[in-house]
């Protein structure tokens, strides 16, 4: 529940609504179920959608633009 206090201070409770999800507590709940029972849980999906993107957004922020990443192109 350590990654979904993360999210908690950056991101809206229905930031992964359309991820089949109604609400963020919801899932990570549903991951931690799964995870107790000796399920395997596959977190890949939220963690390339939100940490790499907020991270990449945050150090650009942090080096007063000095920084550039590329950005992934619409198609």
């Amino acid at each position: 529940m350590d990654l979904y206090s993360l999210f908690s201070l950056f991101l809206p409770e229905d930031a992964i609504s359309d991820m089949n999800v109604t609400l963020r507590g919801g899932y990570f709940t549903e991951q931690q179920k799964k995870w107790l029972q000796g399920i395997e849980v596959d977190m890949d999906n939220i963690l390339r959608r939100f940490v790499v993107r907020v991270s990449r957004d945050l150090a650009g922020y942090m080096s007063g633009g000095k920084i550039n990443f590329p950005r992934e192109e619409a198609g």
